[in-house]
């Protein structure tokens, strides 16, 4: 089914008796998402109660149960799981997100099977970060491919940049900062062409990290200028732990120099930066901070003496 062509259900009856009067011992068509149906309205429920806890057990149950589902329903479910499925990376899970696998890979196939592109977009949001919280990053990637090639199939250039970026971070979250690096310049250059700043800048600094892991930055002051005019970007857009991205490469930069107390006061940065995200990243921060400060403590004392 084509991207905007109508579902049509049949109503309670077979279709024989509607149209012939006959009998028939198979369920009508409608029958079909009516199991279906009945679980997605528990789910309903205890997504409108907060109660995440039973809603994950839910869903996972209509995976299990294999019954077919609609567009209208696949579409539902997406936006409800969204509250269980963290929409970021390096998330702190409140709950074991593996159950889900079932009835995610129903739905994508359901909507690879209709070749319904908007379907496809919807669902890959949540199934992308389902494997990337798995550490299958290699699946998360390929979900995000088949987003890439649904925004350039439309000129889509905002949403292929969103998708560009977040294919890039599957590999930032390996380490594999060379493939990233590539990427990230390129997801940068097109929210810059989209006038998209804050998304520009998320992506640049995510460019920088992999630069500083790969041993790649010979002129520091070059690296400074730039991270300090992303830094203001991200801090005056209210994006929360996105902000702490400069402050622990400004970090990195006055470590290379030597500067400790500058390295620590950015490092100290980062780590509030990161607070309440519900990221673990102010637990990685909070780690470089302490290596700062064991490292520096000889060299801050020796100073001291002078």
């Amino acid at each position: 089914m084509k991207p905007g062509a109508r579902e049509f259900v049949f109503g309670m009856e077979p279709v024989e008796q509607v149209l012939y009067g006959e009998t028939s011992p198979a369920p009508a068509i409608a029958n079909a998402y009516l199991n279906a149906e009945a679980r997605i309205e528990e789910i309903h429920s205890l997504h409108a109660a907060g109660n995440y806890r039973d809603l994950l057990k839910a869903a996972s149950s209509l995976g299990e149960s294999g019954y077919p589902l609609s567009i209208r329903q696949c579409l539902v479910l997406t936006i409800m799981l969204r509250a269980v499925v963290p929409g970021y990376p390096n998330p702190v899970l409140a709950f074991d997100l593996e159950p889900l696998g079932p009835l995610l890979q129903s739905m994508w196939n359901n909507a690879m099977k209709r070749d319904d592109e908007r379907l496809q977009n919807h669902i890959a949001s949540v199934y992308f970060r389902w494997f990337e919280h798995g550490k299958r990053y290699e699946d998360a990637r390929r979900i995000l491919a088949k987003t890439i090639e649904n925004c350039r199939s439309h000129d889509d250039r905002g949403g292929e940049a969103y998708a560009l970026n977040n294919f890039a971070f599957e590999y930032m979250l390996e380490r594999r900062w060379q493939e990233a690096m590539p990427l990230f310049e390129a997801a940068a250059e097109a929210f810059r062409g989209q006038t998209h700043a804050v998304e520009c800048a998320n992506s640049r600094a995510n460019y920088w990290l992999c630069r500083l892991e790969c041993g790649d930055v010979i002129d520091l002051e070059e690296a400074e200028r730039e991270v300090i005019e992303l830094k203001d970007i991200l801090c005056q857009s209210g994006s929360g732990w996105h902000a702490r991205k400069p402050y622990v490469i400004l970090a990195r930069i006055e470590e290379a120099r030597g500067n400790w107390a500058e390295a620590v006061r950015f490092a100290e940065q980062a780590v509030n930066c990161g607070q309440g995200s519900d990221t673990r990243y102010p637990e990685e921060d909070l780690r470089y901070l302490e290596h700062l400060k064991k490292t520096a403590k000889p060299e801050l004392a020796h100073r001291g003496r002078s």
